[in-house]
Formats: structure tokens, C-alpha cells, sequence
């Protein structure tokens, strides 16, 4: 397993001469980080995080098992979707780096999947890389517990009927979970949504009495993929228990039918919730959502066809920016401004893209993970534009409805049918849907339980925390990783994942440095501690191992080149070097990576290179006067030495 590889800090060190510059600026040139003697792995969960994870490890030579509590691959894409649900993430980010969604040579016909066809994807990526001998499906984990020697016990429950390598979903079954809607169990905020020993989702309930034998497994080491969505999050609601209507989480929902003729509220503004919005206002009498602290809406289609998540570039976003720069975020800073008046300009409102209510706190690129479905904005936006006068101006800029999606702060309290809101306002409910998000929470793990408190002061309740490196792994217990749980600004969690597995990977090989510096890829005002910046998180963690290309190695592509540098972060760029990389990853860059830049056109591609020039000049300007200061502090010293003797 170990082979003749060039240290991190040498790669480092041949990718970018001046360290100055990120993301290598944090890796060090020094001491390791020491192996582990690992042959055995439990990969925990079976959805796009566990099976990347299973497929690499597997590749790296460890022996693996997935456990799987569900009867079919694919998580909350086959067992938490709804009607006509899409991936508001593209098929360029989205696939993973040795299964691509997409042509080589021409645009993506579909550049959002259903969440349907993502799981046919991980299907297929599963017979591809032979995953189904290793699954364990129907097989719950109960309890993770370390051994003295530094290995774990994985106690386990199996259902009766388990099915080992079995990755299709039973379609009867399927069908049937769709029809109408699955209620959630109410549990008030304080109550055991986190229990020990169990997960407290509505699924809890379908486990018992179908298990046939539990039994315990021996591993090296443990990778969790089970994914943030399984505790539904429900806020405390003073007389909440009054409420005589219908009441469900998200997760519950599956059909828009639920809606019809009655009056529906939403309570939260995600994706999920502006989704479940936009379903409600077409069968509802009257439909409204809660937006407590707002929410920053882009659109997740972009413009001129484009994906949203096509349109970044990295060089001098994610790479070769200075470290003064980088820390002051200043591009982020300047770019907020031009941003805002693109908006201004093209929609009428700076708040968001074509958005006229909801605005969050700090409207600020590098603060918010932002909401990417907005089909139901031109609902809520409309009772506020038929009273400015500004709809006369951009009355082009959006599409015409004849109905509204009431906006209503944070609820008060609720009384019977009837919600009272912050503000005074109420509204009669006979519908109301949590879309409140989850809780963190990892019930099979005996420590790690956290408070985590939101900037407003209201605690989420009893959360798990994730361990501090990259959200990785804890450095005291390096063998249990956690994979796919970062949420990131604009990306998407299967290429972190599986960026993430690699670097696991090289960690307990013992080829990852001890970094000089903390990570920079947080999220200023995020309210999640795991909120990240998609492209500096995963250009930080590639170059701790030698994967983040430079500039010199691209060179010998000039087409992989151009797709780098004004291209978004994908997972194949960072195997274009390093312990993982493959010619196929060059191919990809250079042909099915370089269509998102010759789509965009001249004017586009001419305004991305106008910004790098400028803020790449920024960051020379500034290596410049950092390397004269040096030299003038070090001829002082000097100078001292000499004084002295």
C-alpha cells in the first residue's frame, strides 16, 4: 500500500515557488502527520458520500463494508425526495471525477438531473466500480464504540429480509412511499430528537419489529456518510400542540396534492421550503412562508443557460491570491458591490437576484449559503411589487403570475388553526410544513455532543460536532472520519466527498503535513459552523496532499489550462496531480470542462479575465512590498547582530 510518493511540502514547493500565495500558503514543509496501521474500513451509508467513499478505500486496498439501513443505495435522493424534485447543482459539479453525467465535446443537454435520474447515476457508478458485493443493505448501526488498540466495535441490527449487494430500489415500494404524504411524528424543540441509541427520524418506527439478529463487527476504522438530513429540526411554537391541522416536516413531504383547497403555510425559506412554497401556491387556496432571518436567492440556472455554479473562476478567487488579500477577503469585499448593481440594474432589487423581500442581515459575497431555488419568488415577490412603483421599470424582469405567496415573520405562537406572528399578523392554517431544516446529531457515537447556538441566541438544541480538521477527522481519533457533511456557499456535497475521502485516505497513509496555519474557507456569517466556501475549501484541502495543479502544470494543456483558470472548482482538476491522478481527469478538463468557458462567450469570458488581471495585480503588488519589508526587517536584525557584536 505505501508507495514511493514526493512529500506534500515538495509538491507544494514545485506547484507554487512563492508560498505566499493560497491555497499552498498553509501546507507545511515539515513533520507528518504519522500513519495508521488500517486494513479494514465500515463505510455508514449508502448515498453519494458513502459510495465514493467505498469506492476509493476500496481502490486503496482496504477491505470494506457498507452498512446501509435502508433496502436501497442512493439516501435522502431515494428515500427523502419529492414531486419533480431536481439537483440545483449542475451535472459539471455535481458527477464524480471518474463517472461524468454529461458529453465530452459538447454542453450538457441536461444540466440538472431529477433527483430520480442522480439516483440511476449512483446505481450505475455502483455496478462501474463493483460497489454491491461490499453493501450490507437493511443493516442499521447501532452503537460505534473504540477499541483499546484503536479499532471499533460496529454493533449492528439487520431487518429481516436484508439484501447484500442488491442497489436497486424496489420500485412497487417506491411508488407507493410517493402516493399522498407520509406524516411526521410532531416533536417539539427539547424533546428526544436526539435519543441515545436512536435516530429519532420517522423511520425509527419502521425499524421495529423487523429486526431479525443484531451482532457486532470488527474494524480498523470508521467512515460515517450518513448525511445531515435524518433528525428533522422542529422549533419550539408556544401552542404548537394546539394546532388542529395538519402539521409535517419536509422530510414527510411527497406530493403537492396535500395542498389542494386548503390554506397552507411554510415555515422556513431553504431550498426545501421556497421548493415545497412554489408546489403549495399552485393547489392551495392561499398559500404563504416564514422567513425568519431571510435568505440571499440566485437563481440555480444562471444566465444565458449557464448554471450558477459554472460561473466562478478559480484563478484568483481560489488560488494564487495572496495571503494578505486573502485574509482581508477583499475580493469578496469589492466584488459584493459590482454584484449588487448587476442585480440593481437587471431585476430591480440588490437584496438577491430578482428578489423583493427576505433580505438577510449582510447582503455580502462570503457569508451566506445560498438559495438556488427561486421558482417561487415572482409568488412572493408580487404583493410587494404591486405597491412601488419600480414594477413599471422592470415589469420584463421576471415572470407574471396571478397569485401570491404571502411573507410572514417568524411565528409567535399558535392557537388551534390560527398562527400568530411576530409582527401581530395571523393567518388561519390548515397545512403547515416544517421546513426547519435538521439536526446533527450522531446517535450511534457515545461523545461529541455539543449546544449549538444560532446567531440569534435560540439554540438548535442537542447537536453532534464535527471533528476540527477539515471536518474530517478529530487529530486524536484519526481513524473515524466524517464524510459529507460540509455545505458549501455554491458547490455541491458529492465532489467534496469525495475530495474529502482522498485526503482520509493520504492521512492515514501519513503523507498529510502539519499545516502552518488554520483553514481560511469558512463562511463569514454563516449560521452553521460547517458552512464553507466551496472552492477555497476543496483548493485547501487538495493541497495538503499534492493535488492542487498549478499553473506550471497546467501549462502543458493549454485548453485544461483555460478551464482552470476560468473555470469553478470541480473535483476532476484536483486529479490532474497528486497520489489520485488519472490521464481520463485530463481528457475531462480539457473537453467537457472547457465547454462551461466557450458557452459563456467573448463579453463574459473578456469581464472574468478583466477581474483576474486586477486583483492578480493586487496580489503581486502586495508579494512585492511583503518580500521588501522582509528583506528591510531582516537587514535590521542583522544590523542588531552586529551592534551587539
Amino acid at each position: 500500500r505505501k508507495r514511493a510518493l514526493p512529500s506534500p511540502a515538495e509538491v507544494a514547493r514545485l506547484a507554487m515557488a512563492a508560498s505566499q500565495f493560497t491555497p499552498w500558503n498553509r501546507v507545511g514543509d515539515g513533520e507528518t502527520l504519522p500513519a495508521e496501521d488500517v486494513r479494514s474500513v465500515c463505510v455508514i451509508g449508502a448515498g453519494a458520500s458513502g459510495l465514493v467513499a467505498a469506492k476509493y478505500l476500496k481502490e486503496a486496498g482496504y477491505k470494506v463494508t457498507i452498512v446501509e439501513q435502508a433496502q436501497a443505495i442512493g439516501g435522502v435522493f431515494d428515500s427523502r425526495t419529492y414531486d419533480d424534485a431536481r439537483l440545483v447543482s449542475s451535472t459539471y459539479l455535481t458527477a464524480f471525477s471518474d463517472l461524468r453525467m454529461g458529453p465530452d465535446d459538447k454542453p450538457h443537454p441536461k444540466p440538472h438531473v431529477s433527483a430520480v435520474e442522480y439516483v440511476e447515476y449512483l446505481r450505475e457508478y455502483c455496478r462501474r466500480f463493483e460497489l454491491e458485493r461490499l453493501m450490507r443493505l437493511g443493516t442499521r448501526v447501532l452503537r460505534v464504540e473504540r477499541r483499546s488498540d484503536g479499532g471499533y466495535h460496529v454493533e449492528v441490527a439487520t431487518q429481516a429480509g436484508e439484501q447484500d449487494g442488491v442497489v436497486q430500489s424496489d420500485a412497487s415500494r417506491r411508488d407507493e412511499r410517493t402516493k399522498g404524504v407520509q406524516s411526521y411524528p410532531y416533536r417539539p424543540e427539547g424533546s428526544a430528537t436526539c435519543p441515545d441509541g436512536a435516530n429519532g427520524t420517522a423511520s425509527d418506527t419502521a425499524h421495529k419489529g423487523s429486526v431479525a439478529e443484531t451482532s457486532i463487527l470488527e474494524f480498523d476504522a470508521v467512515c460515517i456518510c450518513c448525511g445531515v438530513h435524518e433528525v428533522p429540526y422542529v422549533p419550539h411554537i408556544d401552542g404548537a400542540e394546539t394546532f388542529t391541522g395538519h402539521a409535517l416536516h419536509s422530510s414527510s413531504y411527497k406530493d403537492k396534492s396535500v395542498f389542494r383547497d386548503k390554506r397552507a403555510l411554510v415555515l422556513g425559506c431553504g431550498e426545501s421550503g421556497m421548493d415545497i412554497a412554489y408546489r403549495a401556491v399552485q393547489e392551495a387556496s392561499e398559500a404563504a412562508i416564514s422567513i425568519r432571518n431571510g435568505l440571499l436567492a440566485v437563481p440555480h440556472d444562471g444566465w444565458g443557460g449557464l448554471p450558477l455554479d459554472t460561473l466562478i473562476c478559480n484563478l484568483c478567487e481560489h488560488s494564487y491570491e495572496h495571503w494578505w488579500c486573502h485574509a482581508k477577503h477583499l475580493k469578496w469585499r469589492l466584488t459584493t458591490y459590482v454584484i449588487r448593481v448587476m442585480f440593481l440594474l437587471s431585476t430591480g432589487t440588490s437584496i438577491g437576484y430578482s428578489q423583493w423581500t427576505g433580505r438577510v442581515k449582510d447582503v455580502a459575497r462570503g457569508h451566506h449559503i445560498l438559495c438556488k431555488s427561486t421558482a417561487a419568488l415572482p409568488y412572493i415577490n408580487r404583493p410587494f411589487k404591486q405597491k412601488s412603483w419600480r414594477r413599471f421599470v422592470w415589469w420584463w424582469a421576471e415572470k407574471k403570475v396571478d397569485k401570491s405567496i404571502t411573507s410572514f415573520p417568524a411565528p409567535a405562537k399558535i392557537q388551534g388553526d390560527t398562527v400568530t406572528f411576530v409582527d401581530g399578523r395571523q393567518m388561519q392554517v390548515d397545512v403547515l410544513v416544517y421546513a426547519t431544516g435538521y439536526r446533527q446529531c450522531f446517535p450511534f457515537l457515545k461523545k461529541g455532543r455539543s449546544e449549538h447556538k444560532l446567531p440569534t441566541g435560540h439554540p438548535r438544541g442537542p447537536e453532534d460536532a464535527l471533528p476540527s480538521d477539515h471536518l474530517i477527522v478529530d487529530p486524536a481519533e484519526p481513524r473515524l472520519a466524517f464524510i459529507g457533511f460540509v455545505r458549501p456557499n455554491v458547490g455541491a456535497i458529492p465532489p467534496m466527498s469525495e475530495l474529502q475521502v482522498m485526503w482520509w485516505i493520504e492521512r492515514l497513509r501519513g503523507h498529510i503535513p502539519r499545516a502552518r496555519a488554520p483553514p481560511s474557507y469558512g463562511l463569514l456569517g454563516r449560521k452553521l459552523v460547517y458552512g464553507v466556501d466551496y472552492g477555497n475549501y476543496m483548493h485547501q484541502v487538495a493541497a495538503e496532499f499534492g493535488a492542487a495543479p498549478s499553473l506550471s502544470t497546467l501549462s502543458s494543456n493549454p485548453r485544461a489550462l483555460l478551464a482552470y483558470c476560468l473555470g469553478q472548482a470541480y473535483i476532476t482538476f484536483f486529479r490532474l496531480t497528486g497520489p489520485f491522478a488519472t490521464k481520463h481527469s485530463w481528457h475531462v478538463a480539457s473537453t467537457e470542462l472547457f465547454t462551461p468557458v466557450v458557452q459563456r462567450g467573448f463579453v463574459a469570458n473578456a469581464i472574468f479575465i478583466a477581474t483576474m488581471a486586477a486583483f492578480g495585480a493586487v496580489s503581486l503588488v502586495a508579494l512585492v512590498v511583503e518580500s521588501v519589508a522582509t528583506f528591510v526587517l531582516k537587514l535590521a536584525a542583522l544590523g542588531k547582530l552586529q551592534k551587539v557584536a
